[in-house]
This record gives C-alpha cells, sequence and structure tokens, in this order.
C-alpha cells in the first residue's frame, strides 16, 4: 500500500510521460544545443540497455558529434521516443486496470467539471437513460433561454413557445364539444409572453435540480458504467494534471 489514493497514483504516474513530452517539445526533431542533446541521448539509450562501454566508445570518436553535425539525429529522437511510448504504456495498463478506483478516487469538481460533460455529450451509458434524457432535456432549454437573452432572436422564440403551448391547448379540448372550444380559446387568448418564459425558466429549474440530485446519489457509478476506455481517461485527466503541474510550479 502506498497510502496514496488511485487519483494521485493516476497523476504521479503521467509525470514520466509529461517530462518525455516536454523534452521533444524542448527538442524537436533533436534540434537544439549539441552537449545536451547527446547528453539526453547517452541516458536515454543506457535506459534501453546499451551498455556504458558501447556508448563510451562512440563518445570517444566522436560519432554522436559527427551525426549531430550532419543533421542526423536519430541517436536522440529514436531512444527518446522509445522511451516516451515505454511511459504511455505503463500509464495506459495502470489506467486499465484502475479504472473503477480512479473514478471512485477522484475529486468530485474533477468529475462533474471535467469527466461528466464529456461522457454525457460522447456516450450512451446503459441502465442511466433517463439521466441522458434530462441531460438533453435541459440542453433545449438552455438553447431557448439563450434564444430568449439574445434580442436579436427573443421574438423567435416566443412565438415558438406560444405556438406550442397553443397546440397543447388545441389536442387537448375538443372541437366536437362546445363547452371545451370555449375552453380552449379562453385559453389560447390567455396566452402570455412573459408567463412562457417564466414557464420555461421553471423548468429548467426544476430538471437541472432533478439531474443534480440523481448525480449527488451516483455520479461515480453513472461514469464507471460510462465504458470509457483507457486513451479516453488520459485525454481527460491530461489537462487536470497539467494545470496540477503549472500550479506546482507557480508556488515554487
Amino acid at each position: 500500500m502506498t497510502g496514496k489514493s488511485h487519483f494521485e497514483e493516476f497523476a504521479g504516474n503521467y509525470i514520466p510521460l509529461y517530462k518525455y513530452k516536454q523534452v521533444m517539445q524542448r527538442y524537436p526533431e533533436g534540434k537544439g544545443e549539441k552537449d545536451e542533446i547527446i547528453q539526453i541521448a547517452m541516458q536515454e539509450l543506457l535506459k534501453s540497455g546499451a551498455t556504458k562501454e558501447d556508448l563510451e566508445e562512440n563518445l570517444e570518436y566522436n560519432n554522436l558529434a559527427k551525426s549531430y553535425e550532419r543533421g542526423d539525429r536519430r541517436f536522440f529522437t529514436e531512444p527518446v521516443t522509445t522511451s516516451l511510448n515505454r511511459e504511455a504504456k505503463k500509464l495506459e495498463d495502470y489506467v486499465s486496470s484502475n479504472l473503477e478506483g480512479i473514478f471512485n478516487d477522484s475529486p468530485d469538481e474533477v468529475l462533474r467539471e471535467k469527466i461528466l460533460p464529456y461522457v454525457l455529450e460522447k456516450k450512451e451509458v446503459k441502465g442511466y437513460e433517463e439521466i441522458k434524457e434530462l441531460h438533453d432535456d435541459i440542453g433545449d432549454l438552455e438553447k431557448k433561454l439563450k434564444g430568449i437573452e439574445d434580442p436579436k432572436t427573443r421574438e423567435e422564440v416566443v412565438a415558438v413557445l406560444r405556438e406550442s403551448k397553443a397546440k397543447k391547448y388545441e389536442e387537448t379540448y375538443s372541437d366536437e364539444n362546445e363547452d371545451q372550444k370555449m375552453v380552449k380559446r379562453v385559453l389560447i387568448n390567455l396566452i402570455d409572453d412573459q408567463s412562457l418564459v417564466q414557464e420555461l425558466q421553471k423548468k429548467y429549474s426544476i430538471k437541472s435540480k432533478e439531474l443534480n440530485e440523481k448525480f449527488n446519489k451516483d455520479i461515480k457509478g453513472f461514469i464507471s458504467a460510462a465504458g470509457l476506455t483507457s486513451e479516453e481517461v488520459i485525454g481527460l485527466y491530461e489537462p487536470i494534471f497539467l494545470e496540477m503541474i503549472k500550479n506546482s510550479k507557480q508556488k515554487e
């Protein structure tokens, strides 16, 4: 036992991959100060199994420097890329073996702000169809509310709401009964634009609260059931880890 949560382990396991990515960014295609390039190449070749004697021999005869001078930087790019790929594979293996633990140990704000939006947009989660339906309804309501806030589209959106409300009354009350015809006329005549907007806002508030309550109960179960791949999880968490690294450097 390390005493660390799966989220902390995941973040820690990302660091080696991050460092190799930084090396590749700092020295693209092996471009950079010669001594630095050679030193890094030596370190990575040793990690991949090259003997110290073989590397010292190449140093003695300036073979790495000669390769550098003629623009052939494969002595650098190949071992660094190999190390980067090795760390990427290790990270992917860790994630695939600890998916549920990662989600269970992730801070709630990470799940809500970073992971949940992706799952809701990209995944059909079996057993949670009601959540997807709620989310889609909220998205539709949100789109209409934004349209109402925009003076250019407000009238058009309100007209659609008015038409929808009138259609509801048309379908509810029959033309075959005089009393019902009268009720329908009165109700349609009572349709008020401001009330339609308030009704829309109320629906949005109620559905948002309902969805939030469902996530409060089982957000981790919902995300775990989404079938995210290791690649997707790494891609979603990488910006989080980069922000953590940035904040850590600022505190130093």
